[in-house]
């Protein structure tokens, strides 16, 4: 499909060349490349119903299709937000003010949160790895936190071990971690109180 510019008839800017049989013409021409809905005219030159695209939006598997200083941006950001979880994590284990505790917690939920919003710059088992400890610390309150539990944190984000690439042995000791350190590592899959009869 290519573009010719206007002949004067129909709306400003540019038209629609045929190319074979079909004709196809983007209705909302101020969306640009954005709109989704289409207008199809067959050999016959017949206009079928303006049509809404049901593709999916594709996105690219990590390091393809993505600029390499892109890529490398958001490993990069994704890895100051790791030391943020770690610098976090220790600073929770410290804190004594309730108030404090909370809104450390806070912090690391939301950290954790962007982080997953990064989940495709990384391997599998990391996006798991991040995935596991947001199911397992939403609905904390982190100031009740129990010292253990926030020991537990701070050894997860300890030393780099999310920074790294995150093997499965790695995932295993992340959810090792969290159950020895008194985390329902099983919360995700419970059944809501309406599942239960």
């Amino acid at each position: 499909m290519s573009y010719i510019p206007s002949t004067g008839t129909g709306s400003e800017g540019l038209q629609p060349q045929v190319h074979g049989y079909v004709s196809v013409r983007k209705l909302t021409e101020s969306q640009g490349a954005r709109s989704t809905y289409y207008e199809v005219s067959d050999r016959t030159g017949q206009y079928r119903r303006p049509s809404r695209s049901d593709r999916p939006p594709v996105q690219a598997p990590p390091g393809m299709g993505v600029a390499p200083t892109s890529l490398t941006a958001e490993l990069e950001h994704a890895q100051r937000l790791l030391r943020t979880c770690e610098a976090t994590a220790d600073e929770l284990v410290d804190a004594s003010d309730p108030v404090d505790a909370a809104l450390l917690g806070s912090l690391l939920l939301n950290t954790l949160e962007e982080l997953w919003r990064h989940r495709f710059s990384r391997e599998a088992d990391w996006s798991e790895a991040i995935n596991i400890l947001q199911i397992t610390l939403a609905g904390t309150e982190f100031e009740t936190l129990e010292r253990d539990k926030r020991l537990t944190l701070a050894k997860i984000f300890a030393r780099g071990r999310l920074l790294r690439t995150v093997s499965r042995t790695d995932l295993d000791q992340v959810l090792g971690l969290l159950s020895k350190g008194g985390f329902d590592i099983w919360r995700g899959l419970e059944l809501g109180p309406e599942d239960r009869t």
